[in-house]
């Protein structure tokens, strides 16, 4: 959970912006499927920062890729998701989220390769 002061952060961003809170509830919806900042963590609430002020890298891992990643990697059983994903990419990792799309469908389809052998 966030604290008092990263929620002051969004909506000082949210007031700069002139953002209405229909737009900012879709905005939070799209990309991290909530409706309400409480329901973000850490990483999401860095990320969504991020877009409110105009520097989000649109090249970031989708929605559908993570979860696809995600569905894989639990059928592998890999309990250490980063640290596997890590070595697949040849660079460290602290949250899927970190990764690119580019680097995503690399992941995606090591895995894939992986599982048809097994």
């Amino acid at each position: 959970m966030l604290d008092r002061k990263a929620y002051a952060k969004i909506h000082i961003l949210l007031k700069e912006k002139q953002i209405d809170d229909e737009v900012y509830r879709d905005l939070l919806k799209r990309n991290f499927g909530v409706t309400s900042s409480k329901d973000l963590n850490y990483m999401q609430f860095i990320k969504l920062l991020s877009i409110l002020k105009g520097d989000f890298n649109i090249n970031l891992i989708t929605q559908k890729q993570k979860h696809y990643l995600l569905n894989l990697l639990e059928k592998m059983n890999i309990n250490n998701k980063e640290k596997y994903i890590s070595g697949i990419i040849g660079k460290q990792i602290g949250s899927i989220e970190e990764l690119t799309k580019q680097e995503a469908a690399i992941v995606i389809s090591a895995l894939l390769k992986y599982t048809k052998r097994h």
